[in-house]
């Protein structure tokens, strides 16, 4: 259920990470589906600070993932299991299924990664929330969301969130931050642009946040790009709905992001 990537073994080495799994114990938090980028250190961040146990930390507001409806992913709870048995039954009679792995890869230029956590949100609200991810060495980041509510409903307000070390600058959709070393920018892809809210939390990160409306369902597109000490320009992909899911052109090749839920694959074309 945790995936990790990296662009090279040196001091300054971007690093990718994604976590799409169960509920192990009353230590994990509220988080599936999220990322986290390094590079000299943290980027896209996970909670630095824990006020206290039990805290703010745990919640879906302070990671990167998403918000349905205004609301984070439903709480689980259970870690004293006597067998192995046990746990399997609290895993799918109790609610500790909260995430699966779908899809990975690594392909030398580039590592994808896939994973449906529909089952983390609160019953009867989602029926697939796949999230696909792919990282194109050294430093770019492309972010998927196919996101559809349960039968016979609409989607509730979606909200995509990225937490950063301070305060990002803010032109049109883009945010741009560092960390006082390396930098991060962030922007919209599809389905087309979005002014991000952008706030301080008691974890000390400030979160940006990318709200897209009510809709039948939805597909999210957003890049991610980090390097350092120099912010190079941006990149410009080209983003494409097909039939078959997304697609991306990015630094002259193909890449399908295909929407068949469990089915999903980050692949180059």
């Amino acid at each position: 259920g945790h995936f990790i990537a990296r662009s090279h073994w040196g001091p300054d080495a971007t690093i990718v990470g994604f976590r799409c799994t169960d509920f192990f114990g009353n230590h994990n938090h509220f988080d599936q589906g999220s990322f986290i980028i390094y590079r000299q250190g943290l980027l896209a961040v996970d909670p630095p600070v824990y006020p206290k146990v039990h805290g703010g930390q745990e919640k879906t507001e302070f990671h990167n993932t998403l918000l349905i409806g205004g609301k984070g992913q439903r709480r689980a709870k259970g870690q004293w299991f006597r067998t192995l048995a046990a746990f399997e039954k609290a895993r799918t009679d109790g609610g500790l299924e909260t995430g699966d792995i779908l899809f990975h890869k690594e392909a030398g230029a580039w590592a994808a990664i896939a994973g449906q956590y529909a089952q983390a949100y609160p019953t009867g609200l989602l029926e697939s929330c796949v999230r696909q991810l792919l990282y194109v060495r050294p430093g770019t980041v492309v972010v998927v969301d196919h996101i559809v509510p349960s039968k016979g409903k609409d989607l509730p307000e979606v909200q995509w969130l990225l937490h950063v070390p301070k305060q990002p600058k803010v032109q049109f959709g883009d945010v741009l931050t560092d960390n006082g070393v390396s930098w991060l920018r962030c922007r919209p892809l599809f389905p087309g642009p979005s002014v991000p809210k952008v706030e301080p939390t008691p974890v000390k990160t400030h979160r940006v946040s990318y709200t897209y409306k009510r809709a039948a369902g939805l597909s999210l597109v957003h890049l991610v790009e980090v390097g350092g000490p120099k912010v190079s320009r941006p990149a410009e992909p080209g983003v494409r709905r097909t039939a078959r899911g997304i697609e991306i052109t990015l630094y002259g090749k193909r890449y399908l992001f295909s929407n068949r839920g469990k089915y999903a694959v980050s692949q180059e074309k």
